[in-house]
């Protein structure tokens, strides 16, 4: 069994178990803080088809997604509240042990040790199950991609990289990877879905065709609140360079390099690794 921190299994797991309990205990308390990182999903699953997904009206946030990721939510948006988060959380936590049952295969951890370390880990027990973020879909298809690299499957890679489009700051890294090993039917293949979520967005948009102008403007919205209510949690170097007031060239500059250097990376390590990094 593979133990990173090179704990006793008793206290391994006594570890893991009291990581999960604080996810349990954050779960219960956000009903009484109220979800609001889960409204804009449920509302983008009301009002899709309609020109109030990328034109909202004051009360409704701001969706910060392609459009045609809002039919994801549609089955929720159904179910009255609370029943639509509670279900929410429940398929969360199945995608969370899905990807830590991959991850096991991936790099050969007992099964059970790879869902309790996915389970305690803070982007499942706090981004998503308590305020509802999709983080363990996108670790799911996410592990899909790396499991695919790794088998040199060309139909899972692509399939699990072109469905990460959904949050396309998901799927880009590993896009990246795709074109630094010279992945082109693989490439091929996501590009196809991509067209499909555009033609779907267009839909979804209530047959917006231009629909990325006025997504680009809603991401321009959301990003300055966002940042100015989560810059405290700021981690990466564009985020940390902009709370110091950097510009936009600077920024563009420092992101254009990472890529370089990463593609470099990408190119020199092996399948799995190139996904890790990514």
């Amino acid at each position: 069994m593979v133990n990173p921190l090179r704990l006793s299994p008793d206290r391994f797991a006594l570890w893991s178990s009291a990581l999960i309990l604080v996810g349990l205990v954050e779960i219960v308390a956000a009903r009484f803080r109220g979800l609001s990182d889960w409204l804009p999903f449920v509302d983008a699953g009301r009002h899709v088809g309609t020109q109030l997904l990328l034109h909202p009206a004051q009360q409704i946030d701001t969706w910060a997604y392609p459009p045609a990721a809002a039919y994801l939510f549609v089955p929720f948006a159904r179910l009255p509240a609370p029943w639509d988060f509670a279900v929410y959380e429940v398929v969360l936590l199945a995608c969370a042990v899905a990807g830590g049952l991959v991850a096991a295969k991936i790099f050969s951890l007992v099964r059970s040790t790879a869902v309790v370390m996915v389970l305690a880990w803070g982007s499942v027990s706090s981004a998503a199950l308590v305020i509802g973020q999709t983080s363990p879909f996108g670790f799911m298809l996410a592990m899909l991609a790396i499991l695919g690299l790794q088998r040199d499957s060309v139909p899972l890679t692509a399939l699990s990289i072109g469905l990460l489009l959904y949050k396309p700051t998901y799927a880009l890294p590993l896009i990246l990877v795709l074109l630094a090993r010279g992945k082109l039917r693989e490439l091929a293949i996501v590009a196809a879905i991509g067209s499909v979520w555009y033609v779907t967005s267009v839909a979804a948009a209530d047959g917006d065709w231009v629909w990325p102008l006025a997504y680009i403007k809603q991401l321009q919205m959301y990003q300055l609140r966002d940042f100015d209510e989560n810059a405290v949690k700021a981690l990466g170097i564009p985020t940390l360079l902009t709370r110091l007031g950097a510009g936009n060239a600077v920024l563009a500059a420092v992101v254009l390099a990472g890529a370089a250097a990463a593609t470099i990376v990408f190119r020199r390590v092996g399948a799995v690794e190139a996904g890790c990094a990514a």
